[in-house]
């Protein structure tokens, strides 16, 4: 990573119109009457909500023309990023290359922003950069102006499509704190958990020198990493277009952010991301090349933790890395039904192969002095079963589902209650249910009266119960007293499971994209209260 200039950068700076123009492209910067140089940020903002105060005033509801020279030694795609409050223009040598939400719709907060000047403007030499920046009049007091750039030679893509499958990996960091009586405090450590890639790719013989070449310069620098799990068919996109259709819902496209049209390793345009504004449409800063059969996926700061590993046989060149990115978030996720004060989630899941594993785990205190007798306890109420929950998704929609259930959980952090998907209780009742439900009694009273729990599986849906007493009603039958009426008939019950109150038992989750948007990803889970 290269730095041209940093947010505090001199400009020089003229006033200019505050009306949102019709055709940007025919505007004509100044070519006199510029005063300054002043450093940035310029702005006219009340009260601290900003990283950095304005350095030089610009008064609110007015336009402001800004402009500096940079130099380049050889010709490279510009990386320009910053902070703007409403809308500007920007210009290389007097071509129009970009805006900052051109409509002018009048934005809250005072969003970030990146824009791309490609390398065939930013040729080597020295260039005239310059910015028409604007805030349309309003009531006094009711506006904010503000305005800063960076710029830096723009970090490379890794430009290879991956092989399947590739591993997605989301950790979390929880610090559980377990007392003697097996409660827990559990507090998150982390804010936004750190995500990684862990890819292969196949390097065709066409692209085998530049690939090598691009490793071995930037193997310790900042790199552009697409997120191939999210790429998106577009066909055929027309030069000059400022936005694309494209599926929105369940890709992880950001406002402000970056994103990758892509065609091949050699043909490919990364373009800032100006809005999300609907669930098929983003909007660009910078209009598209043209391209005959081409998709789209969001593009991520990131850098490579390890070395990569460059296989080669004198024909055939295989790559494996790891890349961790820099652009982290931690998704907003609604609360989901709710089960006294917790998540409740009736989605089964899968078998792992022909079966799953369940350990039962407990602090087991052993007093062996290897002499002859031993002693042991447990200062636990409970056992703690610990089993693999295993989720498919077959689809964006689906693998999104599985990407908010573990932004919910946080790693360790939030518990959730949900059934063993077993027959633990056999009913025998018969006719209408309503708050009893006798079942067999399969040592219910002497072993499991703690499980005061339970989960009743219907056709119209699972049902939540706890129950408040249980009794013998003969020596193979007790009838178990519930919370809640079932106002059902014992004949359409499908099993009855114990239901607990469970937490992913690590803040490590590996999503495995098995190929054609199918992922699956198998997280052990801890039962903390029957």
């Amino acid at each position: 990573m290269s730095k041209i200039f940093e947010y505090n950068a001199l400009w020089e700076y003229q006033a200019g119109d505050s009306a949102v123009p019709d055709d940007p492209a025919s505007l004509v910067v100044p070519t006199d009457d510029w005063l300054g140089p002043e450093p940035a940020p310029f702005g006219d903002v009340v009260g601290d909500i900003v990283e950095y105060p304005a350095a030089t005033s610009w008064t609110a509801g007015t336009g402001l023309w800004l402009r500096r020279a940079i130099t380049l030694d050889v010709a490279s795609d510009i990386l320009l990023s910053g902070t703007m409050d409403n809308h500007c223009y920007f210009f290389l040598d007097g071509f129009y290359v970009g805006a900052i939400n051109p409509s002018g719709v009048q934005r809250t907060g005072l969003p970030p922003w990146n824009l791309i000047i490609p390398s065939y403007l930013a040729t080597a030499g020295t260039h005239e950069l310059a910015v028409l920046c604007q805030d349309e009049p309003s009531a006094p007091g009711s506006s904010t102006t503000y305005f800063f750039a960076e710029a830096e030679v723009l970090p490379p893509v890794f430009p290879l499509w991956p092989r399947a499958p590739m591993s997605e990996i989301l950790e979390w960091l929880t610090d559980v704190i377990i007392a003697e009586d097996s409660t827990e405090d559990r507090a998150q450590m982390r804010l936004t958990p750190r995500q990684s890639l862990d890819m292969s790719f196949y390097v065709p013989p066409l692209y085998q020198q530049a690939l090598k070449n691009l490793i071995w310069s930037n193997r310790a620098r900042q790199w552009l990493v697409p997120f191939w799990p999210h790429v998106q068919h577009l066909g055929e996109v027309e030069a000059g277009e400022w936005s694309l259709t494209v599926p929105t819902n369940f890709v992880d496209f950001r406002a402000s952010g970056l994103a990758l049209i892509w065609q091949a390793p050699d043909a490919f345009q990364i373009v800032g991301v100006d809005q999300v504004p609907n669930a098929t449409t983003i909007t660009l800063n910078q209009p598209t090349q043209g391209y005959s059969d081409a998709y789209v996926m969001p593009l991520r700061r990131g850098f490579m933790p390890n070395d990569p590993v460059r296989r080669f046989d004198g024909r055939k060149v295989s790559v494996q890395t790891t890349f961790v990115i820099e652009e982290n978030r931690q998704l907003t996720v609604s609360a989901p039904t709710q089960y006294q004060g917790n998540d409740i989630y009736f989605d089964v899941g899968l078998l792992d192969g022909d079966g799953l594993d369940e350990s039962m785990t407990t602090s087991f205190d052993l007093l062996d002095e290897a002499l002859g007798r031993v002693a042991y306890s447990t200062p636990w109420p409970h056992n703690r079963p610990r089993r693999p929950h295993k989720m498919l998704g077959d689809g964006l929609e689906e693998g999104w589902a599985i990407r908010r259930w573990l932004h919910r959980r946080a790693g360790r952090l939030r518990a959730f209650w949900q059934p063993s998907f077993e027959a633990d209780l056999i009913p025998v009742s018969t006719g209408a249910l309503t708050t009893t439900l006798n079942v067999r009694s399969d040592g219910y009273l002497l072993h499991a009266a703690d499980r005061t729990h339970i989960a009743i599986e219907t056709p119209s849906g699972w049902l939540a119960r706890e129950i408040t007493a249980a009794g013998p009603v003969s020596d193979d039958v007790v009838e178990l007293t519930l919370n809640a009426s079932l106002a059902i008939d014992a004949s359409v019950i499908g099993r009855v499971s114990w239901l607990g109150l469970w937490r992913m038992d690590a803040d490590r989750v590996e999503i495995n994209w098995i190929g054609g948007q199918v992922c699956s990803a198998t997280v052990p889970v801890l039962e903390l209260q029957p």
